[in-house]
């Protein structure tokens, strides 16, 4: 099987296999996905924002496989960058001072 399917286009191959009664599909890589335009028309592939660089070549995520009318689905944005709730668990859910955690952040401690 491995010899005969290597000597024609795979389009080929599952033609025939098809035309023999058994079910065949070609196996997609990544850059074939990323270029199906039935997955493009979808959405079910995002770019990925990031805060400060902007939307990033080359990152994709998978997109939201429902569809709503009236719903948004997808990213709203991207992960916060790490420490950027610092204030707000440190400060406001354990009490800590904006200097007391500046202090420990300046010492590669949170």
């Amino acid at each position: 099987m491995t010899e005969w399917s290597q000597a024609q286009a795979a389009n080929e191959a599952i033609a025939q296999i098809n035309a023999a009664g058994a079910v065949a599909s070609a196996v997609h890589g990544i850059d074939d996905l990323l270029q199906w335009p039935h997955l493009k028309a979808r959405g079910m592939i995002d770019s990925l924002t990031h805060p400060e660089l902007g939307v990033i070549p080359n990152v994709h995520a998978a997109g939201f496989p429902l569809k709503f009318s009236a719903t948004q689905t997808g990213y709203e944005m991207a992960a916060a960058p790490c420490g950027a709730h610092n204030h707000e668990v440190y400060g406001e859910l354990l009490g800590l001072r904006a200097d007391e955690i500046d202090e420990l952040s300046s010492r590669s401690i949170l």
